[in-house]
């Protein structure tokens, strides 16, 4: 049974056009979020509820580049990944709230 997309290639199936992963040491340290298609920074969504504000992605990968974990790599085994935070916490993103909050409450009450 051959799935949609997938050709036979004869003693096993591969995906047509299949990407090949950039593991080098300056793909695997540069800043996240920084790659050529953008591709985690685009799929970031908020998700607003009452008194707070979630920040999800439908990245397969988005938890494993931001808390680290065990990685698969194909043919060669498994890796662990360090956490790579790019949403959370962080001192710079709560001042950068604070002073959106301050200029909001400064232009209500002038």
């Amino acid at each position: 049974m051959l799935l949609a997309g997938i050709k036979k290639t004869g003693k096993s199936y591969k995906a047509p056009k299949q990407k090949k992963l950039n593991f080098s040491k300056a793909a695997t340290q540069r800043k996240i979020l920084n790659g050529s298609t953008h591709e985690l920074q685009n799929s970031l969504r908020y998700i607003a509820g009452p008194g707070q504000v979630s920040i999800a992605s439908d990245k397969p990968y988005a938890a494993v580049q931001n808390e680290g974990g065990a990685i698969r790599v194909f043919g060669k085994g498994s890796a662990r990944l360090p956490a790579r935070p790019f949403v959370g916490d962080s001192k710079e993103l709560s001042d950068k709230i604070d002073r959106i909050i301050d200029n909001k409450l400064n232009q209500i009450f002038k």
